[in-house]
């Protein structure tokens, strides 16, 4: 089978996986933007490729089985990632004035977007959605992911743990982490979630984080359930791995991230 073959058979793959709303694997989602510049991936990638969402399907299919029934699936859970990876560079401690900014408008029109989505069909809703996410997208290319893509990624990578169902365990859990550096930013999040008015500071990192929790929850189909095929005894393996491989993305983080805060972090994400 030829390069442009299986190139053919992995781009049918993963946008079958688009319609039914299942994957955001990192690689799978560099993949399928790359095809319609033409840019195909060799032979060995491909074929890995299209058995990483093979192995991946049925996790993605029981993640997302209270969304696949909803008329605009696919928009929202496209919302629901931007606004995991929007927190993420919220948390970033190299963000400048204009990506907070930018940043901040796109989650607005992502969250009430969403929200107006989940009651029904809305056509302004999905524009307006869109363009929140082409926000929050800006901000991915021009800043760098941070704790939570290091955190997430880690599983994915040693646990086969769907990246998207990580990042929404770990969301909530970097919020609250990183909450007493920048509590006004936060706060902002939690007012746009509909929980406070007046942009009230949250009382605390805790309630910021349950309040995202039951976001994540409410309109990403996410149980709040333990991670799979994980027990204690990988937590230490999983912590050194993620300082080792994914050290860029924890130093990028608004609060210093050390090898202990990366164990209390995984335990966290086991309750």
């Amino acid at each position: 089978m030829g390069d442009a073959k299986l190139a053919s058979e992995v781009h049918k793959e993963i946008l079958e996986c688009h319609k039914i709303g299942k994957t955001n694997n990192t690689e799978i989602k560099e993949t399928l933007t790359s095809f319609p510049k033409g840019n195909y991936y060799n032979f060995n990638s491909l074929l890995g490729i299209k058995n990483n969402i093979q192995v991946q399907k049925k996790d993605f299919s029981i993640a997302y089985k209270q969304l696949i029934d909803t008329r605009d699936d696919e928009v929202i859970i496209g919302g629901i990632e931007a606004f995991m990876n929007g927190i993420d560079i919220l948390g970033n401690r190299k963000s400048d004035f204009l990506v907070d900014q930018t940043l901040l408008e796109g989650l607005a029109l992502t969250v009430t977007s969403i929200q107006q989505l989940a009651v029904g069909d809305d056509a302004q809703a999905k524009n307006r959605l869109k363009k929140g996410i082409e926000k929050i997208n800006w901000c991915c290319e021009v800043s760098e992911f941070s704790a939570i893509h290091a955190l997430a990624g880690t599983l994915n990578k040693m646990k086969r743990q769907p990246i998207f169902l990580a990042k929404s365990h770990f969301v909530p859990i970097i919020v609250e982490f990183n909450y007493s550096t920048s509590p006004k930013k936060y706060s902002e999040i939690i007012t746009l979630l509909g929980e406070h008015s007046n942009n009230r500071i949250t009382e605390n990192e805790s309630e910021a984080g349950q309040v995202i929790g039951e976001f994540l929850k409410n309109y990403g189909g996410f149980d709040g359930g333990a991670l799979k095929n994980i027990i204690k005894d990988d937590i230490v393996a999983l912590a050194h791995d993620c300082m080792l491989n994914n050290h860029r993305f924890l130093m990028n983080n608004v609060r210093e991230i050390s090898l202990p805060n990366i164990i209390y972090l995984y335990l966290k994400a086991l309750q």
